[in-house]
């Protein structure tokens, strides 16, 4: 990503722009040619030599105005605007500009609204296309990487905002294309192609397996863990005393893997089942949480989209009736207790939810059960925790669901993100481990937008490309879809 250096580049870079707004966007010549590009900057991306995306910028008594960004159709999704908005924020700010203003397609919009550039005014239409002007004011020097520590688990995440700015840093929202209902084991009609129910919501009544179900229970096909009672709890093997240690400890992994089927249609979103029918089926999640309350830990997950790690489109939701509880949430459980002694008996989420309230800059939303926000040390892009406003230890206890946040929010990412379509996304309820004396539940919400590398996975530090308050920001701006 760079500034032009031959007139070969800057040749390329007209023919691609030719290519993209006059055939493809039917945008006329001498409008897209207008006789300024020897007085603009021109960058370019380059691909093994070939230009693959460009823009030009133009510099007028300290403001910068960006405009013609094209990028090869095949070379999309892979974060070349973003790096290109990001290479021209650095040549303007360096060059004395301290804004940069543009005429933003409507449709592309969500690159812009990333990169901290804000909408000046309505939308108009422009070549006969609708367009958005939109401005950044370009700060003194660039922003320092930050090292957060989240307060619920002590673990370190480093935000590090321009990072989002390289090309790759982030995955495109993919769609989700319609369920083939012959396919979907999951639709009402089709309960022959599912193990045996385990429980299922029917207002009607009917007997088991049959239609007229609105929540659907199954065990997992291809469970985790073999049907068994809740097992030993899990011990350090080398804390056994003096003696050979058991450096190769293994034990059979017992406990309830299940399935749960969110709704009879064929959608692939829990955003599509609407906020009633998204209630109905949370309430069931809890249900059957109650049933394993005898496990040491119940974790109650939906992945949504192949790369979110969803094997099915149909939405559904998963429990695991864990026989140990695991390392992460054991760590939570710690800080929560250590917090509620420090301060004689203050819960540690209720009081991070207070100051994020008075803060309020990365508050999302709020209504009478819950308040969405993006924590302080997010774990990636978009990431968001619903929390009941009056504190609970456990999900699967009597009180709000959060039902109509989690909708709400939804209906934000959807509209922020992946215009209009929900991101592939992981979600999870933490709940209490048995036997906490001090908890608070919440619903995790963390779009798949980037790829996990080497530092996550090797070091266990999570790298959020974007800064949770930007995020926080999109996502109250943002129009639920």
């Amino acid at each position: 990503m760079r500034a032009a250096r031959a007139d070969e580049e800057v040749e390329a870079a007209l023919r691609l722009r030719y290519r993209v707004f006059c055939e493809g966007q039917g945008v006329d010549l001498a409008a897209e040619q207008d006789g300024r590009d020897g007085e603009a900057l021109q960058l370019v991306a380059l691909d093994g030599g070939r230009v693959v995306g460009t823009c030009r910028v133009l510099l007028e008594d300290g403001l910068a105005r960006l405009a013609r960004m094209a990028v090869e159709p095949g070379h999309r999704g892979r974060g070349i605007g973003a790096a290109l908005l990001a290479e021209a924020d650095h040549a303007m700010r360096d060059a004395g500009a301290d804004r940069i203003r543009l005429h933003a397609q409507t449709a592309s919009r969500g690159v812009y609204d990333r990169a901290g550039y804000e909408p000046q005014g309505q939308e108009f239409i422009e070549e006969g296309i609708a367009h958005l002007a939109m401005e950044k004011r370009l700060a003194g020097r660039r922003p320092v990487p930050e090292l957060r520590i989240d307060p619920l688990s002590g673990l370190r995440v480093i935000v590090a905002g321009e990072r989002g700015e390289r090309p790759g840093a982030w995955l495109a929202a993919a769609d989700r294309p319609p369920i083939d209902p012959e396919t979907d084991p999951f639709l009402e009609g089709h309960e022959d192609r599912t193990p045996p129910e385990l429980y299922a919501l029917r207002e009607g009544g009917g007997p088991p397996d049959s239609p007229g179900w609105r929540v659907r229970v199954v065990p997992n096909l291809y469970p985790a863990l073999e049907p068994g009672g809740p097992g030993p709890e899990e011990s350090d093997p080398l804390a056994s005393g003096r003696g050979e240690p058991e450096l190769f400890a293994g034990r059979p992994a017992t406990g309830a893997h299940e399935v749960v089927v969110n709704g009879p249609d064929s959608v692939s979103s829990l955003h599509d089942l609407g906020a009633d029918g998204l209630a109905t089926a949370m309430g069931v999640w809890r249900e059957r949480m109650r049933a394993h309350h005898d496990a040491a830990y119940v974790h109650v997950i939906v992945n949504e989209g192949a790369r979110a790690g969803a094997s099915l489109p149909h939405t559904h939701a998963q429990l695991y009736a864990l026989p140990f509880v695991p390392a992460a949430v054991a760590r939570e459980r710690e800080r929560f207790t250590a917090y509620f002694e420090r301060t004689q008996g203050r819960n540690l989420l209720a009081d991070v939810l207070q100051e994020e309230v008075r803060r309020r800059d990365r508050l999302v939303a709020v209504d009478g059960e819950a308040v969405a926000i993006c924590p302080f040390a997010s774990r990636g892009p978009f990431h968001v925790q619903i929390v009941p406003r009056s504190p609970a230890s456990r999900f699967e206890d009597a009180g709000p669901l959060g039902a109509a946040m989690l909708h709400d929010v939804l209906g934000r990412m959807g509209a922020a993100i992946g215009e209009g379509t929900v991101p592939a996304l992981n979600l999870w309820v933490r709940t209490a481990p048995r036997g906490a004396s001090t908890f608070c539940w919440r619903i995790d919400v963390l779009p798949r937008l980037t790829h996990p590398a080497g530092l996550e996975m090797g070091a266990g530090v999570e790298l959020c490309v974007l800064a949770p308050e930007r995020a926080a920001e999109l996502l109250r701006d943002a129009a639920p879809v």
